[in-house]
């Protein structure tokens, strides 16, 4: 395979996992090189970044890829007699239940919200026209 051919190809799956990440409402929490103190190239996603406790990046001599450990928080599971499970153990039912609005960049969405022509918008007969109008 020629070298245009594999950058072509890596090109498109970066941009296939960009967009799954960003479908899934993902987000990479490793914040420090894992290779050569360059780059980031070894990642850990998650939908919930208040189950993680802890992100560690330590040199290893078994690689040229630095070792990254997560710490969880987690809880013991509630007895047989407990009616609910605790708060601490919701598990989303969708990706966009899991979001922390806190973190959000409100000015951003709001100008992001004003730059689309809602006329047309909902002027569409179907919410699948709806929906691709706002991609």
């Amino acid at each position: 395979m020629s070298g245009k051919n594999t950058l072509s190809t890596d090109r498109r799956a970066a941009m296939h996992t960009l967009d799954l990440v960003d479908k899934l409402f993902l987000q990479q929490i490793v914040l420090e090189p894992t290779r050569d103190n360059k780059n980031i190239l070894d990642v850990v996603f998650t939908n919930n970044d208040r189950f993680i406790h802890d992100v560690t990046v330590t040199k290893t001599l078994l690689s040229d890829h630095d070792l990254v450990s997560c710490t969880l928080r987690v809880r013991e599971t509630p007895s047989l007699h407990t009616t609910a499970p605790p708060e601490s153990l919701y598990m989303p039912k969708h990706p966009i239940d899991s979001l922390n609005l806190n973190k959000a960049n409100w000015e951003m969405i709001n100008e992001d919200l004003q730059r689309i022509d809602w006329s047309q918008v909902t002027s569409c007969p179907t919410q699948n026209e709806a929906f691709e109008k706002l991609q």
